[in-house]
């Protein structure tokens, strides 16, 4: 009887230990592969996307931070989003700290009670934070601080950060350029880019990469004067760019210069004519476009200081033309704003992106912006990526166009 019940038990023990090696491990998986892979978030029927932003909404903003130079860059952005009564901002701050040792990954509130034993082994946090929350007790408009430290490996910091995005509906992420602090070294640069690219897979929202390596943008009194320039090709991304310039364009004493590029697509006769659209995405993509832009132009009728809209169109043929009209664009620009990708029509990008150094990250246009060759690299650029839209069901709705969206 005892052998019996021994044998019964040694069956029960190893279930058991078979149980939690596969079971564990598993149930990880799957967790970490939902919180990720999550449903984009759709209101009213249309994906969140600054585009289709209420004016008369908060404007969530979530600003990542490596270290205390990335600070002022990341309050003089979010000084220039124009945070209003109608539209306040809440920013969530996030200081990522890569984990050491065997400690557990956290994503961490902060408050006065934890603030005081956190201050012990980062010190750089509360530094970071009350410069924060110094801005948002002296911004010209109500803007919430909610702060936070993200403890974790590089290669997973982005799952925390992601999913408290989409938690709080946020519209734009953003996260500062790899090689913004050129003495980190190239160990941790690579260590950044590695971790923006996950951002840039897996981030639901729009994403935002600040390339700031001088903090030019800290310069700016966010008092007085800011111009904003926007260069735009066409599509999803660019879009993203030009719906937050117009938000942009809604502060005092902020001036948004839209330079549109278009270039010749072929028609059905074979000939090169520009503006005509070759297919019926390519007439989708075109009209939203027009439907932007064509709101950007309407603000000149409402503002008192016309000079504040300007716009510039410049008929090139090819990507090197743009790349060539970009260089000949130096201005007094604060801030240059892209979309990473673009509707370009017979001309590809891949062509143009194995010249390129940071293409996989930035785009072409970005990436030019951001080399030395435009303003002397001393222009802050943001590069914008919009975020996932559910493509199929909105093309193939058959539904009419509203403003930079489909309405359902």
């Amino acid at each position: 009887m005892q052998v019996i019940d021994l044998e019964v038990y040694s069956v029960a023990v190893m279930y058991v230990v078979l149980i939690t090696i596969f079971c564990v491990p598993s149930i990880k998986f799957l967790y970490r592969h939902c919180r990720v892979c999550i449903t984009p978030t759709v209101h009213e029927g249309r994906v969140r996307t600054i585009q289709n932003f209420k004016a008369d909404t908060d404007f969530n903003i979530v600003s990542c931070v490596h270290t205390d130079q990335h600070v002022h860059s990341m309050i003089a952005l979010t000084e220039s989003c124009n945070p209003t009564r109608e539209s306040p901002i809440c920013l969530f701050v996030i200081h990522l700290i890569e984990l050491s040792g065997k400690s557990t990954p956290i994503l961490l509130p902060m408050n006065k009670n934890n603030r005081k034993s956190l201050s012990v082994n980062y010190p750089n946090t509360n530094r970071i934070l009350r410069a924060f929350e110094n801005y948002s007790e002296n911004s010209s408009g109500p803007v919430t601080v909610l702060s936070y430290v993200n403890v974790a490996p590089y290669k997973s910091m982005y799952e925390a950060v992601c999913n408290l995005a989409e938690d709080n509906s946020v519209h734009l992420l953003i996260i500062p350029f790899h090689q913004n602090d050129q003495s980190l070294g190239i160990h941790v640069c690579t260590i950044f880019r590695e971790l923006n690219a996950n951002f840039a897979t897996y981030s639901k929202g729009t994403l935002g990469i600040l390339v700031d390596r001088l903090s030019v943008l800290s310069m700016s009194n966010y008092n007085l004067s800011f111009h904003v320039g926007v260069f735009f090709v066409g599509g999803e991304d660019d879009r993203e760019a030009l719906a937050l310039g117009i938000r942009m364009l809604e502060r005092a004493n902020t001036r948004v210069t839209l330079i549109r590029f278009v270039l010749p697509r072929k028609g059905d006769s074979g000939f090169v004519i520009f503006g005509e659209v070759q297919n019926e995405e390519d007439a989708l993509e075109s009209t939203l476009d027009e439907s932007l832009i064509d709101e950007f132009l309407a603000k000149r009728d409402y503002s008192f200081d016309v000079v504040n809209v300007v716009y510039h169109e410049v008929a090139v043929e090819d990507c090197i033309q743009v790349l060539e009209a970009i260089r000949e664009m130096e201005n007094d620009y604060d801030l240059v704003m892209v979309g990473k990708q673009h509707n370009m029509g017979d001309f590809r990008e891949e062509e143009m992106s194995n010249l390129m150094d940071n293409s996989d990250q930035l785009g072409i246009l970005g990436d030019m912006l951001a080399s030395n060759e435009f303003c002397e690299g001393k222009t802050p650029v943001l590069v914008m990526k919009c975020g996932v839209k559910r493509v199929k069901q909105m093309r193939n709705s058959g539904r009419h166009v509203f403003r930079s969206g489909l309405s359902f």
